[in-house]
């Protein structure tokens, strides 16, 4: 992250880095001189998906779309023509890092798919507004033209308008 006070770039390490794997990262981050500087964070990073953001599967990549519940247990909804392609799916950090597991795709048809989050995954039942700033998701409701809607997605980011038409596909 920068730190726009000290202008500086700072590298944060969890608890989990530690020995030589902190020595090492020190290092680097001090060899780039008065620009950057390490610190450590007492928790630990663990992998986070919320609606909007990218995710990878075999068959490509796909935003998020909100978490949902499924007798108690965390679910995330994504677009079904994806789900069909894909079985498993990781974060788009880099580290391939696995969030889900499909349970249901609904391609063709319904255009949905229900992947059940792994259990070491937080789900923080929001959408990323790619200002900063994310919106909890509370509930869902059906649609109905003139309802003023927000969506986020990893390719086009978030953006807001108005139902004008329902029952439509978009190609």
């Amino acid at each position: 992250m920068t730190d726009p006070t000290a202008d500086k770039v700072v590298v944060t390490a969890d608890r989990t880095v530690s020995g030589a794997a902190w020595a090492k990262l020190t290092e680097v981050v001090e060899s780039l001189g008065a620009k950057a500087g390490p610190k450590r964070t007492a928790g630990e990073y663990r992998p986070f998906a919320a609606g909007g953001d990218a995710i990878t599967g075999s068959g490509g990549r796909c935003s998020l779309g909100f978490d949902v519940a499924k007798g108690g247990e965390p679910y995330f909804l994504a677009a079904g023509h994806r789900t069909e392609s894909s079985t498993s799916w990781s974060d788009s950090s880099g580290t391939g890092t696995g969030i889900g597991e499909n349970e249901v795709s609904g391609f063709p048809g319904d255009g949905h798919g229900l992947v059940k989050y792994t259990a070491d995954v937080d789900h923080p039942g929001e959408a990323d507004l790619y200002d900063g700033s994310a919106q909890p998701v509370t509930g869902a409701a059906e649609a109905t033209v003139g309802m003023a809607v927000t969506r986020s997605g990893s390719a086009t980011q978030a953006h807001s308008g108005t139902v004008t038409g329902l029952d439509a596909t978009v190609n």
